[in-house]
């Protein structure tokens, strides 16, 4: 579902300004499925191992919201330039990141 010109789209903005230096610094981050399949060139699954794919754009009801926001919160607490794009603090963000993941 299309989150433009909901009532939490702008602080959606907000927040996704505040946590884009983040994004793409994960030793796990993939930009797309054909930086996916050049990756998974290289790649060996083990018998003991199971490979999980999340597309954060369709599956995001999917991704457990207690474990990404407790890995958010932690990014921010060793975030030293966090104040430089906000004057809200870490528990200010996290509030309004629940409200935001938990109402779409």
């Amino acid at each position: 579902m299309d989150y433009t010109g909901s009532i939490g789209y702008r602080t959606s903005r907000a927040l996704a300004d505040i946590l884009a230096p983040f994004v793409g610094k994960s030793d796990h981050h993939l930009n797309n499925s054909k930086h996916l399949a050049k990756e998974m060139i290289s790649f060996m699954v083990e018998e003991d191992e199971i490979f999980i794919s999340h597309d954060v754009v369709a599956l995001f009801t999917n991704t457990p919201i207690d474990l990404g926001l407790q890995v958010i919160r932690e990014r921010l607490e060793w975030d030293t330039e966090l104040n430089t794009r906000t004057r809200l603090t870490v528990e200010d963000i996290m509030a309004l990141l629940k409200i935001i993941v938990t109402t779409t």
